[in-house]
């Protein structure tokens, strides 16, 4: 057989599941597991039937960065989600939107939300799709999914925030929350790049403006959770950090994260048998007392990110303050080593997370505090946020909310 024939035969029958580490791999596994045995909507956990828009979102970024490795499957599982995604939005005559969750098999759900955040990942995870592909088939998707955010945007103020979606019983949700605004930020922004109408950049900076005078809290030096609400929020800060950053507003990226680490950053123990091991982790939002793995990985991604701006700050000039940044980097860059080893857990039924449906599929521990307990499941978004932050700590593929290479 020829050398050309050898390359066509491998090219058509060779796949690849390719992260360059392990980690990764093993964290995308369930949820691959998810969209090649289904109708292609990730469930919430195994022992559920409905699924997150936001967890379904975060899988098709994972699967993006998973392409750009070398797995030469991921696109397809992608395309898998984004089908259902198309084949389940709602139309309101220009606007099309999600109910935030929808069962597996397609079937909508009783008193379901549709909350502003869940569509701005939606948007994102479009447009980003289609900037990585060049395909353009979910424009029209896309466009309609920007009129029903555009929508929400508040008429009772200039600086033109996003209000926060619809209650489950169909009644306005006037509130507008940091975390949505972050993501529509971005949305918008990543929609301009594949779209360059004029309305999605000002929608971007209706959303900026809004975090700069009502989000940012000027006196505490931190992100409010929302309108009116200065609750120290962990996801607030961590999403906030990283539009902060895109922003240039590097000081106040350093102030928000110097917050979290005093204030949310804690020590707290696990016992697995006979061991104790100690973990890194972060409260939810300021004395709920829990560790919030998934927060803690989104936190090393906002982390890690900043201490890159900051020694480049550094190079030029030196601020003795930012050096307490710079050493909560390597704290949460140990924390995610502590995520790598203990989050993800095989089948042994003597650690935290076990295999408790025989599929052979990984658990992602939730939670652990005196508030809370440990919650256990083969959740999909810890593993997916992981991804996310070993990819920005490694450099190695397109970072979420960041340029194309």
């Amino acid at each position: 057989m020829s050398p050309l024939l050898i390359a066509l035969f491998f090219s058509l029958t060779h796949i690849c599941y390719a992260f360059p580490d392990a980690t990764r791999t093993d964290a995308l596994r369930w949820v691959r597991q998810e969209v090649q045995s289904s109708s292609g909507w990730v469930r919430v956990s195994e022992a559920s039937q409905e699924g997150y828009v936001y967890d379904n979102c975060l899988a098709v970024l994972s699967f993006l960065q998973a392409a750009e490795s070398g797995d030469t499957v991921a696109l397809g599982d992608a395309r898998k989600i984004l089908a259902f995604l198309e084949d389940h939005a709602v139309t309101d005559g220009l606007a099309s939107y999600w109910l935030d969750k929808v069962g597996a098999d397609g079937a909508s759900l009783p008193q379901v939300a549709v909350s502003s955040g869940n569509q701005a990942w939606a948007l994102y995870t479009l447009a980003r799709f289609m900037r990585a592909t060049g395909e353009t088939h979910y424009l029209a998707l896309a466009r309609s999914a920007a009129r029903w955010l555009m929508d929400e945007r508040r008429l009772d103020a200039a600086d033109g925030g996003i209000r926060g979606g619809l209650n489950s019983n169909g009644t306005d949700r006037p509130w507008t929350a940091t975390e949505h605004n972050v993501i529509a930020y971005f949305a918008f922004k990543e929609l301009f790049a594949v779209d360059p109408v004029a309305a999605y950049h000002e929608v971007s900076e209706g959303c900026a403006d809004w975090l700069i005078t009502r989000g940012w809290n000027p006196e505490k030096r931190y992100f409010n959770r929302g309108e009116g609400d200065s609750v120290l929020s962990l996801d607030a800060q961590t999403g906030g950090i990283l539009f902060l950053l895109d922003r240039g507003l590097d000081l106040e990226a350093w102030s928000a994260g110097a917050v979290v680490v005093k204030r949310l950053l804690n020590r707290i123990w696990i016992r697995e048998g006979r061991r104790q091991e100690s973990y890194l982790g972060t409260e939810f939002e300021d004395g709920d007392g829990s560790l919030w793995w998934e927060g803690a990985a989104q936190a090393s991604l906002s982390f890690d990110r900043l201490s890159v701006r900051l020694r480049e700050r550094w190079d030029s000039n030196p601020v003795p303050s930012e050096k307490s940044t710079l050493r909560a980097s390597e704290l949460f860059k140990k924390m995610v080593e502590d995520l790598r080893g203990n989050l993800l857990k095989s089948d042994d039924p003597s650690t935290v997370g076990r295999d408790n449906d025989g599929d052979g599929g990984y658990q992602y521990a939730l939670e652990q505090g005196s508030n809370v307990g440990l919650g256990t499941g083969e959740q999909p978004s810890p593993g997916l946020w992981l991804i996310f932050s070993i990819g920005e700590h490694e450099g190695d593929v397109t970072p979420l909310y960041g340029e194309m290479p």
